[in-house]
């Protein structure tokens, strides 16, 4: 195994590895919407004919660049419909039921409070990510911080994670590699994270 993989701690994956530079905001700061990394290549005039094969087992794929890149070049048609898909999710209802009010009031306040990236935080911003992510790519991933290092740990926070730094393993234990910025991978075990796949 590479020496630079680590087991994640209790407080987040997201807390150690993420920086400013891995959002990037659309419609000069004024919209909700995020976009992960940039154009797939800072020359390109136009899109590939045709996509590079998927390479499930590597980090910042050029198939995923370009895919996450189609919304600057199909401005017309895709980018409003992407939008409209996001906005309409984001705006969703949603309660808490539960018979222990402490445990309803401890999940509103995660839920409100989940993070896309500091300092973007709260529900908005958080699936308007993990839809972006899931229609541009058939894949959102989140981390699900816990207290403690324990499966059993309080849940604390739910962090999108960008799909260009996820690798999923195929392992049961530890399903997902997570690539920081500071260039270490994370293990994260299948307590420390949620994946919606298309099938």
């Amino acid at each position: 195994m590479n020496e630079n993989i680590n087991e994640n701690g209790g407080d987040g994956v997201t807390q150690k590895a993420y920086s400013q530079e891995d959002v990037q905001l659309t419609n000069g700061g004024q919209s909700i919407f995020f976009l992960f990394g940039t154009n797939y290549t800072e020359s390109a005039l136009a899109l590939p004919e045709r996509l590079p094969p998927y390479n499930p087992a590597a980090f910042m794929s050029a198939r995923d660049m370009i895919l996450l890149s189609t919304p600057n070049y199909e401005k017309e048609l895709w980018a409003p419909a992407l939008l409209k898909a996001i906005t309409r999710a984001s705006a969703w209802g949603w309660s808490i039921e539960s018979t222990v009010p402490l445990r309803r009031r401890r999940a509103h306040h995660v839920l409100l409070n989940n993070t896309f990236a500091p300092p973007f935080r709260g529900w908005v911003s958080f699936v308007s990510a993990q839809v972006w992510s899931f229609l541009l790519l058939g894949r959102s991933v989140f981390e699900i911080v816990r207290e403690g290092n324990s499966p059993y740990g309080q849940l604390k926070a739910l962090n999108h994670l960008n799909p260009l730094r996820v690798v999923f393993t195929h392992d049961t234990e530890y399903p997902v590699r997570y690539l920081g910025k500071n260039g270490k991978v994370y293990k994260l075990a299948q307590w420390q994270v949620g994946v919606c796949v298309a099938a």
